[in-house]
Parts: structure tokens; sequence; C-alpha cells
């Protein structure tokens, strides 16, 4: 179908037909690109409505696409899709929805990670606004954009698309009748081409070669330097004679097109300098290299159309138009309107009012059909599908977005919802764990204050019988003090003193002592040998007595022993303990 885009037409829409007829609408990004390809052949006719028709199926389809399917998965729409649309506003005139199309395929061209398609097509957008600022005078604008678009196509490098900004930079030069600036930009543009051009010679396709001499053969003419654009010619027409010896298929081929091209900008150039026999001479010489390029006559025959009625052959004039208007399939309104201006401009001249009345209804017809026809309703259609298309997409994100709130918010309440009852057993364990562990410390605590009365009981027990013995001893001394002279008397006095001192100085009572009082104060003994490791066991006992808070009296109340002698204990540990005069022994213990 592509391959007959340009050359048939016709043929190329009876191809996309049979595709579209067959995919019965399946949506794939190929047959997006097959309803692009109508609306663009059918935008060429002229037929803007059943073109923005085509493309509004394409963008519905390329909606209906799978995101893994398409080729670019961020954008919203095919941006060069979006650029056609924004193309035949501009044919429409309408430059606000033009512009507001271009803006949306520059946004579109912005998601495309391919940088190369990015740049190309951001520059193509930048010349497209570039050219409806100039239309509405808007100068200053139109430069930024073009130095925008010149400076993105230099970090390109591709001669042929800088030469393009050139001459669209050279376009708004005369515009604003800089000449200095145009011939500047114009020698620039020369030694591009001229760099081109030699890539082109090295590459040997004359199709390429004779494209960029005609290039350069339309900066010629924008400069009114007819001597350089004859030369261009020349050189084109050699190029073109030992090229066609090889095409195969010569008429069909872009270099037969490319050279009818050529003679077309030619002819352009004579009529608007009013040499309309010169004129025509190229307009039939591009005839015939353009003969197997139907959308290409038309506008040749119109312009041949105008010349015979310039220099006021009126017949051939008219026999022209009305030939070019019979061509209905490959001619658009507009190139209607004006062989029906030129039919006008004959039959008044010739006072012909009959067929004068009937073309003056036909340019009405089609002016009418052109200002309400289908393209009011193609372009509100396209229009509503858009706006459409943006609500469904704003609709479809709040929904993905409300189900992810939905999503995040019935995790985070079940979440929640675990986390308190884990809390909750967990506060349950530890409450349960507490009072196991208040009523083992009300147990250890009580078992404490037993073993505590037990220890003081037994200290208080010690002490009793100690004075008890201390009593039975002094009864003794007094015994021996009445000079009994029975020995045996006074044998049985000294066993019993014996057995006493026995009794107050026995380890089996503070054994038992020890013993209660290591489960009342456990490690005490253990941390006091650590630090002080030369203490006697006399020691050790007086440091339990201290630690009990015992005084001297009350300690040689237990042990027996003189107050005196506790007094010289107390003042010999002190020393093994290395306490200072200021420091308390019973306070220093109570630190163990």
């Amino acid at each position: 179908m592509l391959h007959y885009k340009e050359t048939n037409p016709n043929k190329a829409l009876e191809y996309a037909f049979n595709i579209i007829s067959e995919s019965e609408d399946t949506p794939s990004p190929f047959l997006v690109g097959i309803y692009g390809a109508v609306g663009d052949i059918l935008s060429n006719k002229e037929l803007n409505a059943d073109a923005l028709n085509y493309y509004l199926k394409a963008l519905q389809l390329f909606k209906a696409v799978p995101e893994n399917k398409r080729k670019y998965k961020k954008i919203n729409y095919p941006p060069y899709l979006l650029v056609s649309i924004g193309n035949v506003y501009f044919n429409e005139k309408d430059y606000e929805k033009a512009e507001e199309k271009y803006l949306d395929a520059l946004n579109n061209f912005n998601l495309i990670k391919d940088d190369a398609i990015k740049l190309e097509g951001s520059c193509t957008v930048y010349d497209n606004i570039g050219l409806i600022n100039i239309i509405k005078k808007n100068y200053k604008k139109a430069d930024s954009l073009y130095n925008l678009s010149y400076k993105n196509r230099l970090t390109e490098n591709k001669p042929k698309n800088i030469i393009y900004s050139l001459l669209t930079k050279s376009r708004l030069a005369f515009e604003l009748n800089d000449i200095f600036k145009a011939n500047t930009l114009f020698n620039e543009a020369t030694q591009l081409y001229n760099l081109s051009y030699k890539n082109r010679l090295t590459e040997n396709k004359p199709k390429n070669i004779i494209y960029s001499l005609l290039t350069k053969s339309r900066l010629a003419f924008e400069l009114n330097d007819i001597f350089k654009a004859n030369t261009l010619f020349n050189e084109a027409t050699q190029l073109y004679n030992k090229a066609s010896l090889k095409e195969k298929d010569i008429q069909n081929s872009t270099l037969n097109r490319n050279f009818g091209y050529l003679y077309a900008l030619s002819g352009e150039y004579y009529f608007y300098n009013d040499e309309y026999e010169t004129a025509i001479d190229y307009f039939e010489e591009a005839l015939k290299f353009l003969q197997n390029f139907p959308l290409e006559i038309s506008p040749v025959n119109s312009m041949i159309a105008k010349s015979y009625l310039k220099i006021s052959r009126l017949d051939i004039a008219e026999k022209t138009a009305l030939n070019n208007l019979n061509k209905k399939e490959n001619i658009g309104p507009e190139q209607k309107i004006q062989n029906f201006n030129v039919l006008e401009i004959i039959y008044t001249k010739k006072n012909e009012l009959s067929k004068l009345i009937s073309v003056k209804d036909s340019i009405i017809r089609i002016a009418s059909l052109l200002k309400f026809s289908n393209i009011t309703k193609s372009m509100s259609k396209l229009e509503t599908q858009i706006l459409l298309s943006k609500n469904q997409s704003e609709l479809t994100e709040n929904k993905i977005k409300y189900n992810t709130y939905l999503y995040i918010l019935v995790i985070g309440s079940i979440i929640l919802f675990f986390s308190l009852i884990t809390m909750r057993i967990n506060y349950n364990f530890q409450k349960e764990k507490n009072n196991r562990l208040t009523i083992e410390q009300e147990i250890i605590s009580k078992n404490l204050e037993h073993k505590n009365l037990e220890l003081i009981s037994s200290t208080n027990f010690i002490s009793q019988r100690n004075e008890y013995l201390k009593s039975l001893r002094n009864k003794i001394k007094t015994l021996e003090k009445n000079n009994d002279p029975n020995e045996s008397s006074e044998l049985m006095s000294q066993n019993i003193k014996r057995s006493i001192d026995n009794i107050i100085n026995s380890e089996k009572t503070f054994e038992s002592f020890e013993k209660q009082f290591t489960e009342v104060f456990p490690g005490f003994f253990k941390n006091l040998i650590k630090k002080h490791g030369r203490l006697t066991s006399t020691d050790l006992r007086l440091c339990a007595y201290l630690r009990m808070n015992q005084n001297s009296s009350e300690i040689a109340q237990i042990t027996g022993a003189s107050i005196r002698t506790i007094e010289s204990q107390r003042y010999r540990l002190r020393k093994k303990l290395n306490l200072k005069p200021e420091n308390d022994i019973i306070n220093y213990l109570i630190t163990i």
C-alpha cells in the first residue's frame, strides 16, 4: 500500500480498504498505521472531512491497543498522527486548533525514548508553529521557534534537515525584507547543500542527488538568483538523462517525480514573474514526468489554466480547466474552486451568461460545502473524541489511584487488625507474666522475710544462750571463791567451764548462722573475699555481724568475747579493709 501512496493513491486506497475489511477493526499498531495512511491520502486529495474521520478511527484504535503491544508505550497518541491532524486544521485556516494539535504532538514526541525520533519530531512541530506565527505576523516568536529547530538540527547533524531550517529562516528574512540576512543564510545553506550533494554523489543515488538540486533551486528562486537556478537545473537534467537509462520503471520512479517537481518549481517562478509562456512550457514538461502521480497533476494543470488565462488564450484555458475538473477522483475542493475561478473569468470575458451562472453556482456550492460540510462535523467529532479520550484517561487514572488507595487501605487495615490482636495477646501475656512475677516476688519477699526472722531469732537465741552460759560461769566462779576443799567439785567446775567455752566458741553454732546469713545476703562473703582475700574466718564472722548492723556490745554478747576484744578485732579489720578514719565500716560493708 505504501508503495502506491504517492504514485497511485487510488490503488493504495483500494489496498487499504481490503486490509481494513479483512481486519474487522481488530486493534493493532499496523491497523492504526493503515487508517493514518488513508487519512494522509485523503488529506492530499483535499478531502479533509473524510481524512479527519480516518484519523479519528486511527486514534480510537490506538487507544484500544494494549499498552504492551504498542511500540512506544508511554505516549497518549501517535505524535505524527497528531501532526497530520494539525495539518488538516492548518489547511482549513483554523490556526488555533492547528497549533493546539502540534503542541499535543510535541508533548507525545517528548514521551518517546528514541532521541532521534524525538528530535526530528520536535523540529517538525517548531517549524509548523513558526509558519503559523508568520501568518499571524508574530515574527519574533516565529524566529525563536526557527532558531530552536535549527539548533536541534545542528545537533542531529543531518545536512538535508539543517538546510530545511535555513530555508525556513530565509523565508522569514524575506518576510521582514532583511536581504542581508537572507543572503547570509543562503551562503550557509549553499555550503551545506554542497556537502549534502557531495555525500549523495558518493552515495550514487540519482533520485536523492536531484532532490538536493531541487532544494538548492528552490532557495535560488527564493533569492531571485535565476542564473544559479538555471545552472542547478542544467546539472539536474544531465544527471537525470544518465540515470533514467538505468531505471527499470522510470515512469513510477521517485527519480521521475523529483525531476517533475523541478520543472513545476521553475514554472511557478516564471508564472509569478509574469513570464507566462515560459511558465507553460515548464508546467507541460512537468506533466510528462508526473503523469503517474495523480495527486501532483491537478495543481500543475490549474497553473497551466491560469497561465493561458493570463495571456488571454481563453479557449485553451477553458479546455484545460474543464479537463481538470473532469478528473473528479484526483482533484480536491480547493483545486476545483481555482479552476472554477478561471472559468468564471473566461465566461465573464466571453459574456456567456448561462455558463457563468452555472460556474458561480458551482463555486457557491463548493464553498458552502467547504464551510458547512462534513469538515465541521468531522472536526467536532474529532475534538469530542479526543476530549472523551482525555476524560476517559483521567477517569482510568483516578480509578487506578482509587483502587491503589483502597488496596493500601485494606492491607493497612488488615495489618492494623493483626497488629492490635498481636498487641492484645502480648499485653495479656505480659500482664500474666507480670502477675506471675508479682506472685513470685511476694513469695521471695515472704521467704526472705522469714529467713531474716529466722536469722534474727538465731542471733537472739545465741545471744540469750551465751548470756545464760555466762551466768553459769559466774556461778562457778563464785563456787571457787568459797574455797571448797572437795577436789572433785573443783575438777567438775573446771570441766563445766571448759564445756561452756567450747559451746560459746562452737563452729557449728556459727555455721548455722552463716547458712542463714548467706540466704539473706547471697554473694556477700564471695564479694568480700574477692576484694579482700587476707580475711580470716573470725574476720568474716565479724563482717557478717556488722553487716547486720550489730554494735560491739551486741557482737560481744553473741560471740561471748569481751567488748574490748571486739573493738580490737574491729580495729584490725579496718586496717585489712584499708578504710580511712572518716569511713564508717558498717556503711562500707553494706555496699559489698
